[in-house]
């Protein structure tokens, strides 16, 4: 049988430290956002984390511009 799409990542999951090296952003930068629901999130018990293709997704959205000088 096939995973509902959700559980196909699970391995391609970040916690707030793996993230803000990834993005070279500051974990407290990272609560911020989630605490505003500005960057997509799971929430596991007490545990946020990140699904990696949601993050690329979003980061495309949050592009200005074609990337090259503009």
């Amino acid at each position: 049988t096939k995973k509902p799409e959700l559980f196909e990542n699970l391995d391609e999951l970040m916690n707030y430290k793996q993230l803000s090296r990834w993005l070279n952003l500051s974990v407290s930068s990272l609560e911020k956002l989630v605490h505003k629901n500005e960057i997509p999130y799971l929430k596991l018990n007490r545990a946020v984390r990140f699904n990696v293709p949601d993050i690329a997704s979003w980061l495309l959205s949050k592009q200005k511009g074609n990337g090259y000088g503009n």
